[in-house]
């Protein structure tokens, strides 16, 4: 256990390891394959340029073929919604509240996806 925290407290301020711990850690390591043969309807082949060929053509047909499948309805998407008494709504808020609430945020945490850093 020992390993661990010290792995993560090195490794804190860099998101690439931290990940690569965790997927180690939980046994979810990365295993490349590497295909050498692909087989077809009536052939089987082995030449690295035709294989990567024939997979650029198969996947991107994938989406068409299986909406080509499904049946056309008559009802809308609000068909299958059910009604709610809840109310949703946005109170008003300044821009002194926001940066209240952005000093409360502790000063070790990461930035998120927006890429804010809470320093200002």
């Amino acid at each position: 256990m020992n390993h661990y925290n010290t792995f993560f407290k090195e490794n804190c301020r860099n998101i690439k390891n931290t990940w690569q711990g965790i997927n180690r850690l939980i046994g979810n390591e990365f295993k490349s394959t590497k295909i050498t043969q692909l087989e077809t309807e009536d052939t089987i082949t082995t030449d690295p340029i035709e294989i990567s060929n024939l997979l650029n053509t198969h996947f991107p047909q994938i989406g068409p073929s299986l909406a080509s499948q499904i049946q056309d309805t008559s009802s809308k998407y609000n068909d299958h919604i059910t009604p709610t008494k809840q109310i949703f709504s946005l109170a008003e808020t300044s821009s002194q509240e926001i940066f209240e609430l952005i000093q409360k945020i502790p000063g070790n945490k990461a930035s998120g996806l927006d890429k804010f850093l809470r320093v200002f």
